[in-house]
């Protein structure tokens, strides 16, 4: 990944070191989370991500289609593209984080599944 990092020449893009940071202040200030993930069904840092109004940008994983609030990309050209634009345009960011906060509370909290799933049953 380092190395794609460097030959693409990405900015604003930091590995995590999940047992060095805190993975809070993280989620808070960063701009998207990059899925990586080819094989999970539903990652969830990007269920992490959207309840802190972050959106996702992903390859073409035909699980995530259903989600609203990301971006799935066909190939790793578009993938850096996509990220390339959404680190130069910030008050888009800014302005769609507020739409994912939503979005993952009407879909996604604790009190929601727990209605979809009978987990007071359990």
């Amino acid at each position: 990944m380092n190395k794609s990092i460097t030959k693409y020449n990405l900015k604003n893009i930091k590995l995590i070191d999940s047992k060095e940071t805190d993975i809070r202040y993280e989620l808070k200030n960063c701009i998207s989370i990059i899925n990586t993930s080819i094989t999970e069904v539903q990652p969830l840092s990007i269920l992490e991500g959207f309840s802190y109004g972050k959106t996702y940008i992903s390859g073409n994983i035909k699980n995530l289609t259903h989600l609203k609030c990301g971006i799935n990309c066909k190939n790793l050209e578009q993938l850096i593209f996509n990220l390339n634009s959404l680190n130069e345009n910030l008050n888009f960011v800014s302005d769609v984080e507020i739409s994912v906060f939503d979005y993952y509370y009407e879909k996604f909290t604790t009190e929601i599944n727990s209605k979809k799933f009978n987990l007071n049953e359990l």
